[in-house]
């Protein structure tokens, strides 16, 4: 089979389940836009580097929340698992599909998420510098570093991400897919 039949099915299936996707690229956009914004901040010539343990605080909750609702996103999507392993897909084709949904989700999420950061990163630094009584610097900061921290954090999440449900899918049978959802 070809790459175009996977990276359509991967589409179709983010289309079907859009009611469960959906809120988890929402959240994924909001977590990317707060990481560039944090970071952002941090390497701001004008606040002199007070956030920078407020970066690492950010990544950390940012890794717990992501797996957290991609843990709930794969729980409930396991019986579409099964019936596509029951209908004769290995679960190497199904790695395939899964990893054109997760760098489909990582695109959009890194690319909705630094660019609401860059949009919101300059009313977060004008609220920051009268809270501090900062000089207010006009102009447009843009931050290479903040992006580039993004997506490496972010990416690497998301691989985490990727790894953690080909593992949930090679070591469960069909069955054990079939019935998940009565499992605690």
């Amino acid at each position: 089979m070809s790459r175009a039949f996977y990276l359509n099915l991967a589409v179709d299936n983010l289309k079907k389940n859009a009611r469960t996707i959906i809120p988890y690229i929402l959240t994924s956009v909001l977590t990317t836009m707060m990481l560039y914004m944090v970071v952002s901040l941090a390497n701001n010539p004008n606040l002199n580097e007070m956030l920078g343990f407020g970066v690492v605080i950010i990544e950390i909750f940012a890794f717990i929340f992501l797996f957290y609702t991609y843990s709930f996103l794969i729980k409930r999507r396991q019986k579409e698992f099964a019936l596509f392993s029951i209908l004769g897909m290995e679960k190497k084709h199904l790695a395939r599909v899964l990893f054109y949904e997760t760098a489909i989700t990582l695109f959009v999420s890194l690319a909705l998420g630094i660019g609401l950061g860059i949009l919101f990163d300059k009313a977060m630094f004008l609220v920051i510098a009268k809270m501090i009584g900062a000089d207010i610097i006009l102009g447009f900061y843009f931050s290479f570093i903040g992006m580039r921290q993004c997506v490496l954090v972010i990416g690497l999440i998301y691989v985490l991400i990727y790894f953690y449900s080909m593992i949930r899918i090679h070591i469960s049978s069909p069955i054990e897919l079939l019935h998940s959802d009565h499992m605690g």
